[in-house]
């Protein structure tokens, strides 16, 4: 394998991961935003969703070298853990019970309709999660060793 190469596959497992990691991480602290800002935070997560999409497609262009970074898998499950807890109670609250992020936010508080892109997006997040899981654990642990 040329070095270039070799470089190309590490930069595209390395991006994959970054951008898995810095999702679960927003999704993890969104508890611990007040709504001073309006819901700006929730819809940056969802914004954040699409590059995060593709890491499903960059991990396995590393190929031969999953071997040296494939321990990255095991923190990112741990912090899977803590976005899926963290995103939980929005899909009660926002999805099936129609309360907004920020109630005082939406006309005022004058009890207009949730917008539809909060309803949506506890089970975006979460489905998304779902899919890095896996993704995380068919890199770390593939089915067989020539599957690289």
């Amino acid at each position: 394998m040329r070095p270039a190469e070799i470089i190309l596959r590490v930069g595209c497992v390395l991006v994959g991961w970054i951008l898995a990691y810095v999702h679960g991480l927003v999704l993890a602290v969104l508890p611990l935003v007040d709504c001073a800002t309006g819901p700006e935070p929730w819809r940056a997560a969802l914004v954040l969703a699409v590059p995060a999409a593709a890491v499903p497609l960059l991990l396995p262009l590393g190929g031969l070298v999953r071997e040296s970074v494939r321990w990255l898998a095991l923190p990112y499950l741990v912090l899977v853990v803590l976005a899926a807890r963290a995103t939980v109670p929005y899909l009660r609250s926002a999805t099936l019970d129609g309360v907004a992020f920020c109630p005082t936010e939406v006309a005022g508080g004058l009890g207009l309709p949730v917008p539809g892109w909060q309803r949506a997006w506890a089970p975006l997040q979460l489905g998304l999660l779902a899919v890095l899981t896996l993704s995380a654990l068919r890199y770390a642990w593939p089915r067989s060793r020539g599957s690289r």
